[in-house]
């Protein structure tokens, strides 16, 4: 079983996530983790609206229990968040038992 990964899920025509992708992959190789980006929807949940249909793309968070059958930790990010080159391993500053923290 790998040990870490960086999840994140671009749906769409988005034109800033190539920026934060960026961002992402830096992040995921500085913590020694793999990078995995859901730009495809897997789970299909359509709606229909007033601007017509769409597709519920918080459904896609249902990967992370797939995810965690192949890695020991999963770190969800939204796709619209920018990682500091800095930033510290979220890894290492929350360790346990807990299968998912909510930051």
């Amino acid at each position: 079983m790998a040990s870490l990964a960086v999840f994140t899920i671009v749906l769409g025509d988005l034109a800033f996530s190539e920026t934060e992708l960026k961002m992402f992959d830096h992040y995921a190789k500085r913590v020694v983790a793999d990078l995995i980006v859901c730009r495809e929807p897997q789970y299909s949940i359509h709606f229909q609206s007033d601007g017509g249909e769409a597709i519920l793309a918080c459904a896609e968070k249902l990967k992370i229990g797939e995810l965690l059958s192949q890695y020991e930790r999963v770190l969800y990010v939204d796709a619209d968040v920018l990682i500091s080159p800095n930033a510290e391993n979220i890894f290492e500053r929350y360790v346990g038992s807990a299968s998912h923290l909510r930051l």
